[in-house]
């Protein structure tokens, strides 16, 4: 599920209503509805979507943005010139599966072709991946060609940014090789496992019997000028576990044994992360015991351009803290720039930006709506607060120093609207000319352009077909409709829409929003019982907005209606 800010420090409260048939007597199951439900799944219902929505790609010079998508006649690729505002075919379709097919000797389907992305190169050559292999197809010439792909070991290793080093790990400690003369340095040495150095745990990790291994997982976060490491420590030395026994494989008369790590709400034992620095040249390495965090939480650090100091925020269990970090690495100094402490809950998603004149901005929920301040990063005090009202800011996109103007997301201000739309907005760093860029009453899902002077935003509400356009990020100026969703496919084997509704919480006052989904053969002359949906918290709301048929939105969670009326009717 997408996690979303909170928002108006109400329950986010979802409802999908799926009206089902009450008795199995009233009920004409064949073969021809269980074709029906599954038409309604996922991985069918995305094809028969048209122009869904435009993702853009942009190439390397920011001129153009290439994005995929499902037409009349099965995938397309599709490239935008944002001078011109055209979009035209990538590359000739069935010219490309043709030599495809040629070159390769198996059939190409122009209509599916079998990977989903691409490179647009120079002289209108096109890059891509298939069959482990890297390929370049010459639109002009029709030629392709095809390399062994490089297998990168970014996986198991890291290389410093002035490629002289090479960081990894070995019986659980770090090493780092001189890349010149193959000679290797160990810097830790207190590693063994479950004390594991410049590691990590992936939420998913699955481990097979009550002694097998945890996946391999490596990361390392190099300093700028690569003279410097900080990483961490993942510590399991007194995590529990929890367990599951497998009994999918028929040909096994036990099942087997499966276990990860988890730990249940106010659990001590659980997986920790303690930060660490190397330095090099020095071989020291510097522990950051105070700053362990549980793996759930952890600790996201950035090197400052100089190499000196890393900066980041740091939550203690309980989110009832949040803090901004400064640590010096030479002297291991920590410095609480900022503190903002709650009785309840701070949102994790947190977000600041620190500027270049010794300024920083963060938002914060401390006047009953979360919105953002500029503090002064030497002192800690606030110069000014940049947003205010009854709205929630949700997320920054952008910050534009040069012009003094930051650019934000924010959902509740306009009225009228459903709460919970988010729109893009311009605000001046001495909070001024507070300005509304994506004015119309819907969803925005917004791109930026890699320079910041466009953007691309689909807007869409669940009953409006998304429409994906090409906008000026400084004016909010469409400068081109890209396309417009067609759902004709799904009204033809009878989709509804979802109904969005209103209604009042038990405190008498909240006012939460949902909707409500029918069954395709919905008749109105029945009764129907009501499944209600709900997964609600302080940190999310995860009710469709945006108009993407039913379980599109649900990250492959959802079934589809009419198949989950059947599996409840059996």
């Amino acid at each position: 599920m997408e996690n979303r800010n909170n928002f108006f420090s109400k329950v986010t409260y979802t409802f999908f209503l799926l009206l089902i048939f009450s008795g199995i007597a009233q009920a004409q199951i064949t073969p021809e509805t269980y074709e029906k439900a599954e038409y309604f799944l996922t991985n069918s219902l995305q094809k028969q979507v048209y122009h869904l929505e435009v993702i853009p790609n942009w190439t390397k010079d920011g001129s153009s943005f290439w994005h995929t998508t499902y037409t009349e006649d099965g995938k397309r690729f599709f490239q935008t010139q944002v001078s011109s505002g055209e979009t035209l075919d990538s590359f000739d379709h069935f010219a490309f599966a043709a030599d495809l097919s040629k070159i390769s000797g198996e059939t190409v389907d122009p209509k599916a072709l079998p990977f989903d992305r691409i490179e647009i190169k120079e002289d209108g050559e096109i890059g891509f991946e298939w069959k482990n292999k890297n390929w370049v197809y010459k639109t002009i010439e029709r030629t392709l060609q095809s390399s062994p792909k490089t297998t990168q070991n970014n996986l198991n290793s890291s290389t410093s940014p002035d490629e002289k080093w090479r960081a990894f790990t070995r019986n659980f400690n770090l090493f780092i090789q001189d890349l010149e003369t193959g000679v290797e340095i160990q810097l830790s040495f207190e590693g063994k496992q479950d004390f594991e150095y410049a590691s990590y745990y992936g939420w998913s990790d699955l481990i097979e019997g009550e002694d097998g291994v945890r996946p391999f997982h490596f990361t390392v976060n190099w300093s700028p000028d690569s003279k410097k490491i900080q990483t961490q420590i993942v510590d399991l030395r007194i995590a529990e576990k929890m367990y599951l026994l497998d009994f999918s494989k028929d040909e096994k008369f036990r099942p087997d044994l499966l276990s990860y790590y988890r730990g249940s709400p106010g659990d001590s034992t659980v997986i920790n992360y303690i930060p660490v620095i190397f330095e090099l040249e020095t071989k020291k390495e510097t522990k950051f015991s105070d700053l362990t965090t549980p793996h759930f939480i952890g600790l996201n650090l950035r090197w400052e351009a100089n190499s000196e100091k890393l900066i980041g925020q740091y939550f203690p269990r309980g989110f009832k803290e949040y803090s901004i970090l400064e640590i010096d690495q030479n002297s291991g100094a920590i410095k609480k720039v900022f503190t903002e402490k709650s009785d309840t809950h701070i949102n994790r998603e947190n977000q600041f930006q620190k500027l270049t004149n010794g300024q920083f901005i963060i938002n914060s929920e401390k006047s009953g709506w979360n919105h953002l301040y500029l503090f002064d990063w030497e002192t800690g005090k606030l110069i000014r607060q940049l947003t205010s009202g009854e709205f929630l800011v949700k997320r920054v996109l952008h910050l534009d120093e040069e012009k003094q103007l930051l650019y934000f997301e924010a959902s509740g201000k306009e009225t009228g609207r459903n709460l919970y739309y988010p729109h893009l907005y311009q605000v001046r760093l001495d909070g001024s000319d507070l300005k509304l860029i994506t004015p119309e009453n819907a969803y925005h899902e917004i791109y930026l352009s890699p320079d910041k002077k466009y953007l691309i935003d689909n807007y869409s509400t669940v009953s409006q077909a998304t429409k994906s356009v090409l906008r000026e990020l400084q004016t909010g100026k469409i400068l081109k409709e890209i396309s417009t969703a067609d759902i004709s496919n799904l009204l033809a084997k009878g989709y509804q829409s979802p109904t969005p509704f209103s209604a009042i919480a038990k405190d008498g006052k909240t006012e939460i929003f949902g909707i409500y989904y029918l069954p395709t053969d919905f008749d109105d002359a029945k009764s129907y019982p009501v499944i209600d949906y709900t997964y609600s918290g302080p940190h999310i709301d995860i009710t469709p907005k945006p108009s993407k048929p039913d379980f599109l939105v649900c990250n492959n969670r959802c079934l589809s209606w009419d198949l989950l009326y059947l599996l409840l009717m059996d």
